[in-house]
């Protein structure tokens, strides 16, 4: 229910509610007439990315404290023969072709594991971590009850940026991204310990009037 486009996933507002679902109003009578019927509510939470129509990205777009390091920002590897930038490392999108997007203002790449429109969040940034975890506290004090996350394998990406393995030498340099071995790009061990995080998050929630999430 918060404020995005492609059917949830390019978040560009963390605490609104699109109005294809009505008003924050309407979404605070259903969360109540639900828990009336002794049933919880769940929403489903993109911690992985947000919308490029995103204040946070349009903002680290212009260089604006504190939201410059707010996403996976990087120089290009170096310039081709038509002087255009190359990416940083040869990371692909899960919907093929290069991860990194060339920002014309900023003259940087941004990291996107999904589409162009969703640039990823750089949770090596603590003030991103705080950030999340005041959407997260923005929705309890709502009332939701909890939160199914999607894809968290992908909100770490690898701190030196390596190139990822190939899966033969016949795949090396396809756009495909099954050609790869994603080894650098997700599921790296910094995500259980921000799921502990969380967790805490929800539990120092419980603490105060022993309701679960």
């Amino acid at each position: 229910m918060i404020a995005c486009s492609n059917f949830g996933f390019d978040v560009s507002d963390h605490k609104a509610v699109d109005p294809t679902y009505g008003t924050s109003e309407d979404v605070r009578r259903l969360v109540d007439a639900i828990h009336e019927k002794g049933m919880r509510v769940l929403f489903d939470f993109i911690p992985n990315h947000t919308s490029d129509k995103n204040d946070w990205f349009i903002k680290s777009v212009n260089r604006e404290d504190p939201y410059t390091d707010f996403y996976i920002w990087r120089d290009p590897k170096g310039f081709d023969a038509q002087n255009q930038p190359i990416p940083p490392n040869n990371w692909l999108s899960i919907f093929n072709g290069p991860a990194w997007r060339w920002n014309e203002k900023r003259r940087q790449f941004y990291y996107t594991l999904f589409t162009a429109a969703q640039p990823d969040l750089n949770y090596r940034n603590p003030k991103v971590r705080s950030a999340m975890e005041d959407v997260i506290q923005y929705w309890l004090d709502f009332g939701v009850d909890g939160f199914r996350v999607d894809f968290p394998a992908g909100i770490f990406e690898d701190e030196q940026l390596r190139d990822n393995p190939w899966v033969s030498p016949e795949s090396v340099n396809s756009t495909n991204y099954h050609a790869q071995i994603h080894t650098y790009q997700y599921s790296l061990d910094e995500v259980a310990g921000l799921a502990q995080e969380w967790r805490s998050l929800l539990d120092r929630n419980k603490q105060k009037d022993g309701k679960t999430r």
